[in-house]
This record gives C-alpha cells, structure tokens and sequence, in this order.
C-alpha cells in the first residue's frame, strides 16, 4: 500500500515548517490531526465542513485523491483518533461536496474506515449532516452489517448500545436483507428485542454472547451471573448495574478483561472488595497490568495510565497496585512515537500532568535531542518529575537550539507568536476552553485546547511526521 505521502503526492517537509503549505499539505494535517485552523480540541474534536477548507477545496479538485488519502489515513495507526477519517468520507460522501462518482467510491469504502461499531455511529452522525438517507447511503450501511462476521458484529452491538444512535436505528433505516439464519436472528434482536421464540433462537455458536446476555438480565442469584459470565464469555457491559458490586462477579469477569477495560474499572475493582492489600486477585491483576505485550496491543496512553495511578492512590491504599500503575506507565511511553527533533519544552507547574507526561516523553523517547528548562533526566521516577514539574514557571529564553517548541499553559494564558522564535510551536492550554483566533491562524502552529491521551501523538505527529 502507498504511503500517506504518496496518497496525497508530493515532497517531504516538516507538517510544522515555515515554508507555505499547499493544500494538500493541510489536507494530510487534517486527516492526521482533525484541524484545518490550527486548532486541536481535546475531547471533542469540533469538525465541521467550515474548519476543513482544504478538505473541501481537495475534494473539488481531485476526490479519488482525496478517498486514496482518507483510506491509507484509517490503516495507518498515525491519527490520534478516527473522526477525522470518518468525517472526510462524509464529505467526500455528499453531493454537496464531491461528483457522483467520488459519491459512490467513498460509501464502497465505508467498511475500510468505519472499522468498528462505534466508527460507524460516528460516521452516520457526520454524513447524516451533509446529506440525506436516499438509496445509496441506505446500501451502505446495509453492506457493513452483512459483510462483519456475524460473532464480531454480535459482540460490537452488545458494547456498544448507547449514543445518539442506536443499531436498531440504523437497521431500520437500511433495512440489509440477512444472508444467513443467524444474520436474521441477530438484526431481529437488535430491533425487537428476544421476546417470543427468538431468544431459543440466539443458542447458536455464533450468537451466544447475546443469549448469555438475554439469560443474565433474568438471573436471580449471584452463582447463576457468575456461571453465565464464564460459559458465555459475557463483559461488564453486558452485566446489569446491581451485579457490579459483587467481588464475585468482578473476579469472574477479570479472565477476559481487556487491557483498558482493566484501567476503567480499577476504582470499582476496589470498591467491591476485590482489590485488597493481599489477595489472589490482586495479584493477578498487577501482573497483567505490568504486561508489557498487553500494554502495546492496547496502544494505552500514558495519559491514561497516570491518571488512572493518581486517581488510584488517592481513593485506595493498595500498594502492589499502585507499583504495577506506575511501571505501566513507563512502559506506555513507548506507545507514543518519537518526534525526531530537539524540542523546547516550556512548562507551567499548575498542568502537573500534562507537564509530567510530556517532560518523561521528551527525555525518554527524544533522549539527547530534547532540550528541558526544568530539572529532568531521562533516569528519573514519576515522583521525581512531578516535583520537578512542579515548581518549574515558563521561561521564553531557554531554546536556542529547538526544532520545535512545546508551550503548556496550565493557567489557560496565551503566549504571543510574537515572542517565539521562527520554529513550529505547540501551544497547550489543559484547562482551557477555547483557543484565541490569532493564535489559530498561524500555519506553523498547534494550538492544543484541553489535554486528553490523544494530545500526546497528536503532538509527536505535528512535531515530526512528513507532510507533502
């Protein structure tokens, strides 16, 4: 498969570099970082067809283009998140954006970028905003439910049964003609429910998660929740509210537990009794969160896991715990790629994670070709960087030599352009909640607004990918 670059066709220069970008250029910062104004909004990304010029003025030009981009965008792992991807082929979806046939090629794509159940929701609420629910769109989504393995689609519909849409939504608006027995059964429990003699008819290999389902919201005892979360693979999503207090249930469903999963429930672990200073359990939920195979295949920020071990210590005297958190954390910093350059990082002491979390990222990850103003080597322990972290204030004269300049702003303030050198810069305001306009307008900046586990890629990306 081609490279993003070569998607987008063309040289190799910094995305954050002072030479000009052609709208190509913005079109690969937008797929990759979800801004055409310089804005990166943490949490909600904020797309709209008014902050995608490029996007749309591409589309115009050459959509085949555009879609080839879009694809190789969803594939590549690089963008902190898939809204980006998912919103362009909504545009690239409307007549009001692109031809006919860039229409229909980018609702063929569909499955290749709406990957998951969740992708699709996202998309249905993006492309329902540009366009209406005429045939083609209709077939779209009709061909994304029949072509994902009945078993798959089975367990993505069990995880993800809220949002603005629901599957039973979509279903009745595409209305997919099943091909097989179990694609019937499974699309008339997603609209009906299991009443009558459907939930016999959920007994199957391929769709026994959801009779474990439908069995479990009428269990009685907690035996029965336990033997039915065993025998059918069911997790935490698919218990109802009640059970969660239960040690019991919580340890039968930590054998399946994904990584994140683990991360999420921690306080509620604790909270039913299941984490205790000593225990079997415990035990065995430290040494999976110190897996370090397990922390790569989640791709886990070490946003998240910080947050996860400062939340923990705080409300849970669980040392073994806490250990585990924190040397997952170290091992997390290697899921956020290198930028490459000497980067100047200026840091507020009032945004202590975002400024723990990217101080450790630039001396491990960028080693020597990282310059700091706080006290911080690449040896030191979280509590030492956050002390150091802490009492650090800026200071704009300390980065003769930086490729590229990371501002954290903890106190929501905004330093000029004017006061920084001609290198591409990040400005970062954690806890602010919108960006000022000036700042936006300049090409070879990134103005970050709120800090979330995106913003670290997100900056590796504008400091060091290649962008046409």
């Amino acid at each position: 498969m081609q490279s993003l670059s070569a998607a987008v066709g063309g040289s190799s220069k910094p995305i954050g570099s002072m030479v000009p970008l052609t709208r190509w250029d913005q079109l690969e910062r937008f797929l990759i970082l979800g801004t055409g104004d310089g804005v990166y909004y943490a949490g909600d990304p904020r797309l709209s067809a008014e902050r995608a010029p490029a996007l749309r003025a591409c589309l115009a030009e050459d959509g085949a283009r555009v879609l080839s981009a879009i694809v190789e965008t969803a594939g590549s792992g690089r963008a902190p998140r898939p809204d980006p991807a998912l919103f362009a082929l909504a545009l690239a979806a409307s007549p009001k954006y692109a031809g006919a046939e860039v229409n229909a090629a980018a609702l063929e794509l569909l499955p290749q970028v709406a990957r998951t159940a969740s992708h699709l929701k996202k998309f249905a609420t993006y492309v329902t905003a540009h366009r209406g629910w005429g045939r083609s769109l209709r077939s779209a989504f009709a061909r994304w439910y029949l072509e994902m393995p009945v078993r798959d689609l089975a367990q993505q519909m069990l995880k993800q049964r809220r949002g603005r849409w629901s599957h039973a939504d979509l279903l009745r608006l595409a209305h997919p003609t099943p091909e097989t027995k179990a694609q019937s059964t499974l699309f008339r429990w997603a609209v009906d429910g299991a009443g009558g003699r459907l939930a016999s008819d959920l007994l199957t290999e391929e769709l026994k998660q959801v009779y474990g389902f439908e069995m479990v919201k009428q269990a009685s005892a907690k035996y029965e929740v336990v033997e039915l979360i065993e025998t059918y693979q069911l997790t935490y999503e698919m218990i109802p509210e009640p059970w969660l207090n239960s040690a019991d249930v919580w340890e039968a469903l930590l054998d399946g537990m994904p990584y994140c999963a683990m991360l999420r429930n921690l306080g509620r672990l604790a909270a039913a009794g299941l984490v205790a200073a000593q225990g079997q359990a415990t035990a065995l939920l430290a040494a999976r969160l110190v897996d370090n195979r397990r922390i790569a295949r989640a791709k886990v920020s070490p946003v998240t896991l910080l947050s996860t071990l400062l939340a923990f210590r705080r409300n849970h005297e669980v040392p073994a715990i806490s250990a585990a958190l924190e040397t997952a954390f170290y091992a997390s910093l290697g899921n956020v790629p290198a930028a490459g350059r000497r980067i100047g990082l200026i840091l507020d002491g009032s945004a202590p994670i975002a400024s723990t979390v990217l101080a450790m990222l630039a001396t491990r990850n960028e080693g020597s070709a990282s310059l700091l103003p706080a006290c911080v080597s690449r040896e030191d322990r979280l509590d030492a960087v956050m002390t150091a972290v802490d009492s650090v204030r800026p200071h704009l004269d300390t980065y003769p030599d930086s490729e590229v300049l990371v501002v954290i702003s903890g106190r929501g303030g905004w330093i000029a352009p004017s006061r920084l050198t001609n290198v591409p810069a990040v400005m970062v305001a954690p806890h602010a909640t919108d960006a000022a306009p000036t700042e936006a307008a300049n090409p070879a900046m990134l103005t970050i607004v709120g800090f979330d586990a995106s913003v670290p890629r997100a900056i590796a990306e504008f400091a060091g990918f290649e962008c046409s």
